[in-house]
C-alpha cells in the first residue's frame, strides 16, 4: 500500500548556476530561529535528571537525605512542575517567543544557584523544582511549541535541526559539567551555570525579537502542504474531546516513560548482571550518535508523509530494545539496546514537534501541548515507582525490562488502525 503524499516533490534551486538544495536554502533563510531554538534545548538540559542527578551523592550528604528522601522530593517536585506546565503552557499561545524566553532562562539560571545552597530541604525542594519546571518542563514545551507553530511545509527539518540541540546537550553537558566540578568544585560549577545561563539570556532574546510568520517568510508559502490546507485550530477543549487525541498521546508518551526508567535503574540493571557500571554507560554516546541523523531521516519522512502514519512504526524499535535488554543477558545485549534507543529516539522527537500542529492546527497549540507535557512529565516520575514497587515484591528486573517491550507492542497494535486512518482522510 502506497504511503500518502502531502506535499509534491521539493526540487532543487540554482543559485548563481549552482544546484542549492531545499535544505541549504532553508536554513540560510531561517538561520536565526533555527539557532534560538537549538539553544534553548540544549541549555534546558541542565534540568534533565541526567544532569541534575549528578551530585545527588553531595546533596545527601549535606541535607542528610536518603535514598527514600531523595526519590519522594524528585517524584513530588517532577508532579508540581508538569502541573504548573499544564496551567502556564498556554502563555506560549498568547505571548511573544521573546518574552517566553527572557522569563525561563533566568529562572532556570535562579535554581542552578540556590541547587547549591546549604540552606536546608525546603530550598534544595524549591531549587529542583524550579529546575525542572523551567527545563524539563517550560523550556521545552516552548521550543516545541514554537517549532510547530512557525513552520509548516519544513516542519520535519525544523524539527530535527532544532531538537538536535537537546541531543548534543545529552552528549557534552554532563561530561562538561562533571570536568568542570572535578576543577573548582562541584558548587562552584553550578555558580557557573547559573551566571552563564543568566548572561547567555540578552543573546537568546535577541534572536526571538522577531517572530517567525509561515504564512509570509520569503521562500516558505510555496512550499505549504496542500494537506494541511484544511486542517482547522481545534482548542484545547476540542482536542480533549477528540478521541485520536488519545491515540496519539498513547503513542508520543512511551519514549519518555521508557526511557527514564530504564536509565533510573541502570545501576540495579548492572548489579543484576554482574556488568560494570563504566560499560553500561559507556555506549550513551552510540544512542546520541544515532538520534541525530535519525531525526533529520524522520524530518525528511514527515515533510513528504503524514507524522500519523510513523506514530505506531517507531514504537517497534524501542519494543525490541526493552525486551533485547530484558531478556537478553549477554552483554552485546548493551549496544544494541543503545543503537535502537537512539533510532526510536531520532523518531520520537520529531514525531513530537511535527504531529500535534498536523492535527490539531497552530492557534492553540501551546494550550494543547501544555496537556500532553504535563502528562509525560508525570509519566517519568511514574515510571520508576511502579517499576520500584513491582521489584520490591520480587519481579525480576529481566521480567520488568521486558514487560515494557511487550507495552509498546500492545500500544503499536492499538493505535495503528487510527493512525491509519487519520493519515489517508487527513
Amino acid at each position: 500500500m502506497a504511503i500518502p503524499r502531502t506535499d509534491n516533490l521539493r526540487k532543487a534551486r540554482v543559485v548563481g548556476g549552482t544546484p542549492a538544495p531545499f535544505w541549504l536554502k532553508f536554513i540560510q533563510r531561517n538561520t536565526r530561529w533555527l539557532v534560538g531554538l537549538f539553544l534553548v534545548f540544549f541549555f534546558s538540559a541542565f534540568g534533565q535528571s541526567y544532569v541534575v542527578s549528578l551530585n545527588f551523592e553531595e546533596i545527601k550528604s549535606i541535607h542528610g537525605f536518603t535514598d527514600g528522601d531523595l526519590g519522594l522530593i524528585n517524584t513530588v517536585a517532577t508532579f508540581v512542575s508538569g502541573g504548573l506546565v499544564l496551567v502556564f503552557g498556554g502563555l506560549a499561545d498568547r505571548f511573544s517567543a521573546r518574552l517566553m524566553i527572557a522569563a525561563s532562562l533566568p529562572i532556570l539560571g535562579v535554581a542552578a544557584f540556590l541547587y547549591q545552597l546549604d540552606t536546608g530541604p525546603w530550598a534544595f525542594f524549591l531549587a529542583l523544582f524550579l529546575l525542572r519546571f523551567a527545563a524539563h518542563g517550560l523550556m521545552t514545551h516552548v521550543a516545541f511549541t514554537l517549532v510547530g507553530r512557525w513552520f509548516e511545509a519544513s516542519r520535519g527539518r525544523a524539527v530535527a535541526i532544532t531538537s538536535a540541540g537537546q541531543t548534543i546537550g545529552q552528549m557534552v553537558v554532563p561530561f562538561g559539567f562533571v570536568a568542570i566540578g572535578a576543577a573548582i568544585g562541584w558548587q562552584l560549577a553550578w555558580v557557573t551555570v547559573s551566571a552563564v545561563l543568566i548572561a547567555i539570556t540578552p543573546f537568546v532574546v535577541a534572536l526571538f525579537w522577531v517572530e517567525r510568520d509561515p504564512d509570509v517568510t520569503p521562500g516558505m508559502t510555496e512550499n505549504r502542504p496542500v494537506s494541511n490546507d484544511h486542517v482547522r485550530d481545534y482548542t484545547r477543549r476540542e482536542a480533549l474531546a477528540d478521541p485520536f487525541f488519545y491515540a496519539v498521546l498513547a503513542g508520543i508518551v512511551p519514549m519518555s516513560l521508557i526511557a527514564n526508567t530504564i536509565f533510573f535503574y541502570q545501576t540495579t540493571l548492572v548489579q543484576f548482571r554482574d556488568w560494570d557500571l563504566a560499560y553500561f554507560t559507556s555506549f550513551f554516546g552510540i544512542m546520541a550518535a544515532l538520534t541525530i541523523p535519525t531525526t533529520f531521516v524522520a524530518g525528511w519522512l514527515v515533510d513528504r508523509y503524514r507524522s500519523t502514519t510513523f506514530l505506531p512504526l517507531y514504537l517497534i524499535p524501542l519494543a525490541v530494545a526493552c525486551m533485547i535488554l530484558g531478556w537478553v543477558e549477554a552483554a552485546w545485549s548493551v549496544p544494541v539496546f543503545m543503537a535502537l534507543m537512539g533510532i526510536a529516539n531520532g523518531f520520537s522527537l520529531t514525531l513530537f514537534g511535527s504531529v500535534w500542529p498536523e492535527v490539531y492546527g497552530r492557534r492553540h497549540l501551546g494550550a494543547i501541548r501544555s496537556v500532553v507535557v504535563m502528562v509525560m512529565i508525570c509519566g517519568t516520575a511514574v515510571g520508576p515507582g511502579v517499576v520500584g514497587v513491582l521489584l520490591d515484591h520480587g519481579v525480576s528486573i529481566n521480567t520488568a525490562f521486558g514487560g515494557l517491550g511487550l507495552l509498546c507492542c500492545a500500544i503499536s497494535a492499538a493505535i495503528s488502525p487510527g493512525a491509519v486512518s487519520r493519515s489517508r482522510n487527513g
